[in-house]
């Protein structure tokens, strides 16, 4: 019985709160939020165009705004991809506290839950 509350009381809560770190790490890396955020204006799969040879005003405006439109394009996804890994990791730290104080209360919950099905008997 001893190993059991040493289990309960103290190597099990380590590891919820690892766990949730491990989430906010995996969170991070899955929705590539650190690499994405410096390369946040860069061309969508480097699709850029090249001005080619001689000066030609139309087709330059043409070339600026095909690579203007590919940089809009690698920001928005960029940022729906990062919007999407900040709800995930703002999740996992709110719910990491609730399951570790979850934990310590469910002795408590269980408890209660059971004088309140003995009431109703």
């Amino acid at each position: 019985m001893p190993r059991f509350f040493k289990w309960y009381f103290a190597l099990a809560p380590v590891r919820i709160l690892v766990a949730g770190r491990n989430f906010l790490i995996f969170g991070w890396h899955f929705f590539s939020i650190g690499y994405f955020l410096p390369r946040l204006l860069q061309p969508w799969h480097r699709d850029v165009t090249g001005y080619g040879r001689g000066f030609d005003l139309k087709r330059i405006f043409h070339v600026l705004g095909w690579n203007l439109i590919s940089r809009v394009i690698g920001a928005c996804l960029r940022l729906a991809v990062m919007f999407l890994g900040f709800v995930f990791e703002a999740a996992a730290a709110a719910l990491t506290p609730i399951l570790f104080l979850g934990w310590y209360l469910l002795p408590l919950i269980s408890i209660g839950f059971i004088i309140l099905g003995a009431g109703r008997l």
